[in-house]
């Protein structure tokens, strides 16, 4: 097996662990059905703090046009969420961490990360995916490895992939509720232009950080 490969493995058995324990844990909870709003539910049902990703039919992700002032308790899911305010700042926190994010700034938050959110007023565009589909293509496992911690991409980390992130998210709200066979293909082309972005900029700071060159940064990276 190659690292990434026992780390996946790992953090399957560590998700499924993780999962089962909570669920333990939460036995006492009814499930609750939260966040209603513009028609959709956005948060399906609870067990405790996790949430059970319930996608649209014949869909493999998940997008809200959120505009509700609401809190949302802590929880966490298998799924990726990318988070991007349209209309005044919003917060969430993620693993005891705080992270204010900026109109048109982007949040990736990991699967398996416990994450909550206050109640603030404004929009924003909250996206849930299956990446599973992405996962298991072993040719896209130079970008995956990356989805382990939560990324604020802003102006300030890097501004061509702040523009980048800006993009994929407009390009996968206009996508969203186009009801056609290869839509999902269209929005999973967009996610790995983004995750793409991530990694190139990931190995320019690795560059920079140890002072080598490309050939040193993949034989890194394949470690």
């Amino acid at each position: 097996y190659s690292l990434y490969k026992i780390r996946k493995l790992s953090y399957n058995i560590i998700t499924e662990e993780h999962k089962y324990n909570r669920f333990l844990v939460s036995s006492a909870y009814t499930l609750c059905f939260v966040c209603v709003f513009r028609g959709d539910i956005m948060i399906k049902n609870l067990a405790g703090d996790f949430e059970t990703v319930e996608y649209d039919e014949q869909k493999y992700s998940m997008l809200y046009d959120n505009v509700e002032t609401e809190a949302y308790p802590v929880h966490w899911h298998n799924a990726v969420e990318i988070i991007m305010p349209l209309k005044n700042d919003y917060t969430v926190n993620v693993g005891g961490v705080d992270y204010n994010i900026h109109e048109n700034d982007v949040l990736v938050i990991p699967p398996g990360e416990l994450h909550s959110m206050p109640a603030i007023p404004g929009r924003r565009l909250i996206f849930q995916f299956d990446n599973r589909f992405l996962g298991d293509v072993s040719v896209l496992e130079p970008i995956m490895r990356g989805l382990n911690t939560p990324v604020l991409i802003n102006s300030e980390l890097n501004k061509e992939l702040h523009i980048v992130a800006k993009k994929v998210m407009t390009e996968i709200h206009s996508l969203y509720r186009i009801k056609h066979e290869i839509t999902d293909i269209k929005i999973y082309i967009h996610l790995i232009k983004l995750f793409m972005a991530m990694k190139e900029f990931r190995l320019e700071q690795h560059k920079i950080l140890l002072h080598c060159d490309d050939a040193t940064i993949s034989e890194y990276t394949e470690k």
